[in-house]
């Protein structure tokens, strides 16, 4: 199969050669008799036997030809017309800015003159005159009149049928004609790319520059080409588009000249820029007023360009002795070369004068445009090379920074863990004083977080005011247990001790905490809006925003949670109490968000759900262990204790009941504590503490491995008991 394929290409390639060769030899071999003719665009050329009179004098001619003479001095030529013209002819000759007149057998039969052409004072544009021939002018004397206005050029004259003299032309002046569409073409594709990538390149610039500059000088040749006539209807508008054009182009290269160079001469180019197209401007003013013809003040765009040739010179060699010129040294060399070209263009201009206009100016900007190419694709390959080094460089610091920045963030979050689990212990060691509104700080915290989020406050806000809300309480590890825990009223002298616990967990607070945020938080969280409240007495917005915050959250908890004495109130009354608080007690607009809140909580999640008694299953086979448990609680009625005697029983109890905690004895016949451990991990979560003889210190570690929370060791002392009970009958979550 592989071979067939390579076969067929062979194939189609020979007859794809073989197609190419006939067609050149239907180009170039001449036609055999019989096949059809195609006639022919030959034109005659009538240059010979031409009599020139000048004043005085006259003398035989051969065109072309060039004459000395005045300014306005009308030169004549004077022919017979040959015997070959047949009618349909045309004499087709071509003026250099001169007006001219034609007549045969003395009778004017064509002329083109200032007079005819609109906005021409003086310098008719150059033009091609075609007189129409008929076979009667055969041998009669014909006559050209030339006024010269610039210059005494006399081009040749053909004669041909109808427009035959234009293929000439045509021929002529195809090389010129493909230069200046190509440049046009180019021209319009780099003004077009630059318009499509200004925003991803940042020296774009250049392109478009250098894109003006070529489509015009590629519009500049083409209508000061002997061409011009078949494109232009009107030679004078042509004219006119042409020295605009020329006058203009200099300005696009110093443009060009200064992207290049990288602005380091910006001052220098921009005035130049500025004052080639003021100048241009300027003589086109004049022109159309009618004070100066645009070909009068050419000269002064000339000038122009010789200035632009100077300063590019001088910058680039001022650019070779500081060695800039290593950042754009190809570029550099077309400049040069483009500079070269220019001056031939000028030079040709003025000294030559059969002169092809364009011709070295189209030369110049291919050659620019090459090196300009180049210069991109080593700059290019540069910049792949400086990305490459960039890349690696780039990965290796970020490499270094990733593992540097993942050690502070390790760092940080570690400092982040302790400190909130530092605040977590504080607030949950003020909670343990009181076993009736365990978890109330967490609750506060979050509600006070919630309002801090419906007030618009950013997340560390809201993460701060969490905080403070962990440890608005802290103050009350000084207040005696047996206040706070009394079930009935409390006395004027413990209600003042009780008011001392703001101040207390302000001065506990303030050397630990930035800017004192959370110190303030727990000094002023019972003022009251209307100055009434404690410990300063503050009202208002005086009060510390945090503070009021915190105020309402704790108000409603207070309300929402058991207490000795009640359970937790309805919530139609708490919001009913937090509805008259508004101006007194609360900050209104805070105090409105908290009803907004609890509003959306239909189902009234926002409460202490945690029951007021803790159910704990104690499982040993020595019962007297158990009763050892019972004795050392008894003084806490909260603390609700079931016995197990063995495992299987324990197991059993579990099915038809949950616990808060399980006390589980390590070695008892049958199943010990440790299958019983293992057991209950299967089902349930309930917080287990193993109680063991065993005093070996690394004894926690192997009871971890079975999922035990903590362990006691016998003989029991009553005050480890009752702190293993109450830490991990204490719950984590607050019922939201």
């Amino acid at each position: 199969m592989r071979k067939a394929k390579k076969y067929v290409q062979v194939l189609a390639n020979g007859l794809l050669v073989l197609g190419i060769v006939f067609f050149l030899i239907g180009l170039c071999k001449p036609g055999e008799a019989g096949e059809a003719y195609i006639g022919s665009f030959d034109t005659f050329t009538f240059n010979e036997n031409w009599t020139l009179r000048q004043g005085e004098d006259a003398r035989q001619v051969t065109l072309p030809m060039v004459v000395s003479c005045n300014k306005d001095e009308t030169i004549v030529l004077e022919n017979v017309i040959p015997t070959y013209v047949k009618d349909g002819m045309r004499l087709f000759l071509r003026t250099a800015l001169q007006e001219v007149e034609v007549y045969i057998d003395g009778i004017s039969r064509g002329s083109y003159c200032v007079e005819n052409l609109e906005h021409v004072k003086e310098y008719p544009p150059s033009a091609y005159v075609m007189v129409d021939l008929v076979s009667q002018d055969a041998e009669k004397s014909i006559s050209v009149h030339f006024k010269v206005k610039n210059q005494g050029n006399l081009n040749e004259i053909r004669i041909g049928y109808g427009n035959n003299a234009w293929f000439a032309v045509l021929y002529k002046n195809i090389p010129m004609a493909v230069a200046a569409v190509v440049l046009i073409m180019i021209g319009i594709l780099a003004i077009l790319a630059h318009f499509f990538t200004r925003n991803k390149i940042k020296k774009g610039n250049a392109v478009l520059f250098l894109g003006q500059t070529m489509l015009v000088i590629g519009l500049w040749s083409i209508s000061e080409s002997n061409m011009r006539q078949l494109l232009f209807a009107s030679p004078s508008y042509s004219a006119i588009f042409a020295y605009i054009l020329i006058e203009i182009v200099t300005g696009f290269i110093g443009l060009y000249f200064n992207e290049i160079q990288k602005y380091k001469y910006q001052k220098a180019y921009m005035l130049f820029v500025w004052c080639v197209f003021l100048q241009a401007f300027l003589n086109v003013v004049l022109s159309f007023c009618g004070l100066a013809e645009l070909h009068t003040t050419l000269v002064f765009s000339h000038i122009w360009m010789g200035v632009g040739i100077v300063l590019f010179i001088v910058t680039v060699s001022v650019d070779i002795v500081t060695k800039r010129i290593r950042e754009y040294s190809v570029a550099a060399g077309g400049m040069l070369l483009f500079i070269l070209f220019c001056i031939l263009e000028i030079v040709g201009f003025y000294l030559f004068d059969f002169h092809l206009f364009g011709i070295y100016l189209g030369i110049g900007l291919i050659v620019l445009l090459v090196f300009t190419i180049l210069q991109a694709v080593l700059e290019e390959f540069e910049k792949i090379r400086l990305a490459a080094q960039k890349e690696k460089f780039q990965a290796e610091l970020e490499a270094r920074v990733e593992e540097q920045t993942e050690e502070l963030r390790i760092q940080q979050q570690k400092m982040k863990r302790l400190f909130e689990q530092t605040v977590t212990a504080l607030s949950e060691a003020v909670d343990a004083k009181d076993r009736y509104t365990c978890g109330h700080s967490k609750r506060v915290a979050k509600y006070a977080r919630m309002l801090a989020e419906r007030l618009g406050k950013s997340k560390a806000e809201q993460e701060a005011i969490y905080h403070a809300g962990l440890l608005h309480d802290v103050g009350k590890i000084r207040i005696p247990a047996e206040i706070i825990n009394k079930p009935g009223r409390l006395t004027e002298e413990e209600y003042n001790i009780i008011k001392i616990h703001p101040l207390t967990g302000y001065h506990i607070l303030r050397g630990i905490s930035d800017g004192d945020y959370i110190a303030v938080a727990a000094k002023y969280h019972h003022e009251r809006y209307d100055g009434k409240g404690y410990p300063n007495g503050l009202s208002g917005e005086n009060i510390p925003e945090v503070a009021r915050i915190l105020g309402v959250a704790d108000a409603y908890d207070a309300m929402a949670s058991n207490r000795s004495y009640r359970e937790a109130l309805p919530q139609e009354i708490v919001r009913s109490e937090i509805e008259k608080g508004m101006g007194t007690q609360f900050d209104p607009h805070i105090a409105k968000m908290m009803l907004q809140m609890i509003d959306e909580d239909k189902n009234y999640a926002m409460k202490q759900i945690d029951s007021m008694q803790r159910r704990i299953l104690t499982v040993d086979d020595e019962m007297m262990n158990n009763k050892i448990i019972e004795h050392i609680m008894k003084d806490e009625p909260m603390y609700q204790l079931v016995s197990a005697g063995s495992g299987l029983e324990a197991l059993k109890i579990l099915e038809g009941c949950e616990f808060d905690l399980i006390l589980l004895d390590v070695k008892m016949p049958g199943m010990d504590g440790l299958e019983t451990l293992k057991r209950i991990r299967e089902k349930y979560r309930t917080p287990v503490v193993l109680m063991t003889g065993d005093k070996t210190l690394d004894i926690s570690a192997g009871f971890a491995e079975y999922g035990c929370d903590d362990y006691i060791t016998k003989p029991f002392l009553p005050l480890l008991v009752k702190e293993i009970v109450h830490n991990m009958t204490e719950r984590t979550d607050i019922g939201i």
